[in-house]
């Protein structure tokens, strides 16, 4: 059986919280219980990539937001990534 869980550490506290959700609240969005957000934002647990994309929904961000932070920070200061 594939795993489908995104395994690295990604901003999800500070975009819930730019979200103005509390962990109950985006938890509830999310179908899953408080514990579970907690262990997301604590990096003890990866995020299924279904709850993933909903999170990107419910929070306002787009998935490179949240897997990319350094890039949409550039692009928010107006810098290009010169990488080609």
């Amino acid at each position: 059986m594939e795993d489908n869980t995104i395994k690295r550490k990604l901003p999800i506290k500070a975009a819930r919280i730019a979200a103005g959700l509390s962990q109950e609240e985006l938890a509830k969005e999310l179908g899953v219980t408080r514990m579970t957000v907690s262990n997301w934002e604590n990096n003890k647990k990866g995020m299924r990539t279904t709850a993933f994309y909903l999170f990107c929904k419910v929070t306002g961000f787009s998935t490179d937001d949240i897997l990319m932070p350094e890039k949409s920070a550039k692009r928010e200061h107006g810098e290009e990534d010169n990488a080609n």
